[in-house]
């Protein structure tokens, strides 16, 4: 069964991630219109390519092996490709007691996911965003390795643009019903945390996001999920 601790720490990063996610995969169609990548295990690296524009090949850092059969996270730390991001996850779960980041094998629970997905790749969410929580680098990638049902998820050095609060406002409903996120509020004040620029304030069950030129008023309930959005953005 997943474990609140891995849940926490994704929630922490989860906005934030998933809005890189969302910015590269922008990036990457305005590049390459329908893009494709390759991992190549032996050098590391992930090649992202399509039906215009130059390959684009880039360091893949392991960090995790989402396996459905057992359904089991093995951490990149563990693994002898394991690089030095997926020890810092192990780190931060030092530091905090956190199990779930400090358990070679972690099982979780299978079954169903949000939109259908498979379990495995609510994993591969939780794990990337863990490990973007850890290392403060983004974004992740998740590979579909050939010949079985596992899931791999990275961090990519590649030059993806910072989120903004436009970004923000106009992707934050799709974000949220993805489903990955439990707790609302911690990811908001995750996103100022992750985010250079991005400053946030409590006031009451709202909390106010603000770069100095704009800003998003998120108000919640008593279960910390959002139930209002009232932005007012700068030009």
């Amino acid at each position: 069964m997943t474990t609140p601790g891995l849940q926490n720490v994704a929630d922490r990063a989860g906005l934030y991630a998933l809005l890189k996610q969302a910015l590269l995969g922008q990036m990457l169609a305005e590049r390459f219109g329908r893009p494709q990548s390759s991992y190549d295990s032996a050098a590391g690296t992930m090649t992202f390519h399509g039906e215009q524009g130059t390959p684009l090949t880039v360091p893949a850092h392991l960090i995790a092996f989402i396996k459905a059969d057992p359904s089991e996270v093995i951490w990149g730390w563990g693994h002898p490709k394991g690089a030095e991001h997926a020890t810092s996850v192990r780190e931060l779960g030092e530091r905090h007691g956190i199990t779930d980041l400090t358990t070679e094998r972690l099982p979780y629970e299978g079954g169903s996911a949000p939109q259908g997905l498979p379990p495995t790749a609510r994993m591969a969410h939780l794990t990337g965003s863990a490990a973007i929580e850890a290392t403060r680098r983004a974004p992740y990638y998740m590979v579909d390795l050939p010949g079985s049902s596992d899931l791999v998820s990275f961090l990519l050095d590649v030059d993806v643009p910072e989120p903004t609060l436009a970004d923000a406002a106009t992707r934050m409903q799709r974000i949220l019903s993805a489903g990955f996120i439990a707790n609302h509020r911690s990811s908001v004040l995750g996103l100022a945390e992750h985010r250079a620029g991005f400053e946030a304030m409590q006031e009451g069950p709202a909390i106010r996001l603000h770069d100095g030129n704009g800003e998003i008023l998120f108000v919640f309930d008593p279960q910390d999920r959002i139930i209002d959005i009232r932005a007012q953005l700068g030009a």
